[in-house]
């Protein structure tokens, strides 16, 4: 974990840069979703969970890729870095 000081839009901050090394796993929202519909869980938890993980693939496809090869693995992505 790397912290440093930041300032986004007139508010100081800190920024966490956390490495890691890759695990082999892929999180697509294909597969999150696919994860969510066999867990045990609430109907109301897995719906509610389904929808923002929806959300978030497509505000990163719309950034990145398409929404169903977003990976939730990072929010890297080469169009946030031009």
């Amino acid at each position: 974990m790397k912290p440093s000081r930041c300032l986004r839009s007139g508010i100081a901050a800190t920024h966490l840069r956390i490495e890691t090394a890759e695990s082999g796993v892929v999180r697509t929202f294909p597969a999150v979703r696919a994860l969510l519909e066999e867990a045990q869980l609430p109907e109301v938890v897995r719906t509610r969970s389904i929808a923002a993980f929806e959300a978030l693939a497509r505000v990163g496809g719309a950034v990145c890729t398409d929404a169903t090869s977003t990976r939730f693995t990072s929010m890297n992505c080469p169009a946030r870095h031009r």
